[in-house]
């Protein structure tokens, strides 16, 4: 199925963040351009639950050294904060997933509606091939060039392809891609 051809609605949320889903995939292709070889490294946090073991790695929007300024850490992090989200409401997502991240960004109409629009496909897809790190503690999953790549072939293996996404899509050049293909499995 051609998506390219499919109308979508625009107006399917009920805020209005001052930019909608395809500025994210636009701004995420521009920070992975500028980027494409860096590989995202997870945080060690520490846990305050007494009951918790001291702590855990684990992905941040945001981090700062020390007692240094919050700034952007893995590749939605840059675009949230490129795209006018503020540091402090970028905080408060600390913990949530990405998806969960759109939901109170954009509060849709309709979820499922919204899950199933190519865009969050995408924005969910590289931010799981950023992060996924074949289960090795502290490391990053792909390149975030390998993580768009990744997330463009997950969606032509989703929908066909995607001119809508800015993704041609070529059977001939199909390669695979994710956490544990030939290209990252030497990681661990």
């Amino acid at each position: 199925m051609d998506i390219s051809a499919v109308s979508l609605p625009e107006t399917i949320y009920h805020n209005d963040p001052g930019f909608g889903l395809m500025d994210m995939v636009r701004m995420t292709r521009t920070v992975v351009a500028e980027r494409p070889e860096h590989t995202y490294t997870k945080r060690w946090m520490y846990s305050l639950d007494d009951e918790d073991d001291g702590g855990a790695y684990a992905c941040r929007y945001l981090w700062h050294e020390d007692e240094g300024e919050w700034c952007p850490d893995c590749v939605m992090g840059h675009v949230m904060v490129r795209l006018g989200v503020t540091l402090d409401r970028i905080l408060g997502f600390e913990g949530s997933s990405i998806r969960q991240v759109l939901y109170l960004l954009f509060d849709p109409l309709d979820r499922r509606v919204f899950d199933r629009r190519p865009e969050m496909t995408w924005l969910r897809y590289v931010q799981i091939w950023q992060d996924d790190d074949g289960g090795c503690a502290g490391a990053g999953g792909q390149s975030w060039g390998a993580a768009v790549a990744s997330a463009d072939l997950t969606i032509v293996n989703m929908f066909g392809h995607s001119k809508r996404l800015g993704i041609e899509w070529n059977p001939d050049q199909a390669q695979p891609f994710g956490p544990f293909s030939e290209e990252t499995s030497g990681k661990n």
